[in-house]
C-alpha cells in the first residue's frame, strides 16, 4: 500500500465521504472503549486519513496520535474540524508495517477497512508486530475490515458516484475484480474532477488491492502476537456480522 494512491484524492476525500456517520461511530468507538478498557486515555490511529474520527474522539478527553502514511492527508488533519477539544489530537507520518510511539498506548485503533489494505499475511504479521509493540498488556486493538463472507456473497460490482460541493463537481467510477482464491479485490477508480467556475474535467486514476478476512484466519493471525478476541460484530450492533455485513468491526485484547 503506497501513500501516492491517497495523495491526489486527498483534497477531495471529505466530499466523498461526507455521508459517513463520523460522529456515531466516535460515540460508538468511546462505548466499546468504554466496556472493554474502562481506563483508557491513550490511543493511537492507524490509517486517520483526514483525521475526522480523532477530533470527535477527543471531545471524550483521550490522548490521541493520528498516524498516516499521506502527508497530504495529514495537512487537512492537522487543521481541525472546528472542535476545541481539552486535549487536541497530533498527528504524524507513519506505515502500518513500521509505525512506533513513543509509549505504549491504551488502545489502537485503525479504521476504515484499513487494515484491508494488508493484502498478504507478511504485511500483516508486520502490522500486528508494531501494534502489539505499541499497546500496553490489557490495551485493546479495535479495527474493521472487509468481511469475507459478505463478500464472497456479494461479489464486488462495478458502480459510479456522482458528487458535488460548492467548488467542485465530482464523479468516480468504480471498477472492481475479486480473485476469489487470493480474497483480494483489485480496483480501479476513474476519478472526473470539474471546478464550478469551469468547464475543463481532470482525470486520474487509482489503483487499490483490498483482502477481506474470515473470523478464523484473524483469530489466528492476533493469536500469534499475543491477542484473545473481545468481539466480532457489524458497526453500531452487538450483532455478529452476517451475508450482508461488507465491513465488520473486530475488539481483540493484548494478554501476552
Amino acid at each position: 500500500m503506497s501513500a501516492e494512491i491517497f495523495d491526489e484524492v486527498s483534497v477531495y476525500y471529505d466530499l466523498l465521504y461526507r455521508d459517513k456517520p463520523y460522529k456515531r461511530e466516535a460515540q460508538y468507538l468511546n462505548e466499546l472503549i468504554a466496556r472493554y478498557a474502562p481506563n483508557a486515555k491513550t490511543i493511537v490511529d492507524l490509517g486517520c486519513g483526514t483525521g475526522r474520527h480523532d477530533w470527535l474522539l477527543a471531545e471524550f478527553d483521550y490522548n490521541i496520535v493520528g498516524i498516516d502514511q499521506s502527508e497530504t492527508m495529514l495537512e487537512i488533519a492537522r487543521r481541525g474540524n472546528g472542535l476545541d477539544p481539552a486535549y487536541p489530537p497530533t498527528f504524524r507520518k507513519g506505515n502500518l508495517t513500521d509505525f512506533s510511539v513513543d509509549s505504549k498506548v491504551d488502545v489502537v485503533l485503525s479504521l476504515f477497512d484499513v487494515m484491508s489494505y494488508l493484502t498478504s499475511y507478511s504485511e500483516f504479521k508486520a502490522a500486528l508486530g508494531r501494534v502489539r509493540a505499541g499497546l500496553k498488556l490489557g490495551g485493546i486493538f479495535i479495527f474493521d475490515c472487509w468481511y469475507a463472507p459478505a463478500v464472497h456473497n456479494h461479489r464486488p460490482a462495478p458502480k459510479v458516484r456522482r458528487l458535488e460541493s460548492d467548488t467542485v463537481s465530482l464523479v468516480r467510477v468504480t471498477s472492481p475484480e475479486f480473485d476469489a482464491a487470493k480474497n483480494v479485490v483489485r480496483i480501479l477508480y476513474d476519478v472526473f474532477v470539474t471546478p464550478q467556475d469551469s468547464q475543463s474535467t481532470r482525470h486520474f486514476q487509482e489503483h487499490h488491492e483490498v483482502r477481506c478476512f474470515f473470523e478464523e484466519e484473524l483469530v489466528e493471525l492476533l493469536a500469534g502476537f499475543g491477542f484473545r478476541p473481545l468481539f466480532q460484530s457489524k458497526w453500531f450492533s452487538d450483532e455478529a456480522p452476517n451475508l450482508d455485513t461488507w465491513s465488520a468491526l473486530y475488539g481483540f485484547e493484548c494478554v501476552s
